[in-house]
């Protein structure tokens, strides 16, 4: 059963995200659909000096606007000059998708996971 949110709304993942200022909570909620289209809400919280970021992404199905909300989310947290010195479990790389426009114009998403230590 997915956890809820302080508004009762279903929390499907979030991230804890060490910065230079603090922790910033990244949540993701349940996709929604409404007509044809789903919709995927996440919210950022806790970055300095702002008050929390909340937006969505749509899709033509619940994975691709989850999918496209990690998207939006991963480009706040790797462009933001607000937050410096991000870092996850001690580690640079913060486990989010690293996105960047091919040279055709269309987005090109990367995850990279540390190599397990046996």
């Amino acid at each position: 059963m997915p956890e809820e949110d302080r508004a009762g709304e279903d929390v499907v993942a979030e991230r804890i995200i060490e910065t230079d200022s603090g922790s910033v909570r990244l949540v993701f909620f349940k996709p929604t659909t409404s007509g044809t289209s789903w919709h995927c809400r996440f919210r950022i919280e806790g970055v300095p000096d702002r008050k929390d970021i909340e937006s969505s992404s749509s899709g033509r199905d619940s994975l691709e606007a989850f999918m496209l909300a990690m998207v939006a989310a991963s480009m706040f947290f790797y462009d933001s000059p607000a937050l410096s010195g991000i870092s996850f479990h001690g580690s640079r790389d913060i486990g989010l998708l690293r996105t960047t426009k091919t040279p055709n114009g269309d987005l090109q998403s990367v995850f990279t996971l540390p190599a397990p230590q046996y």
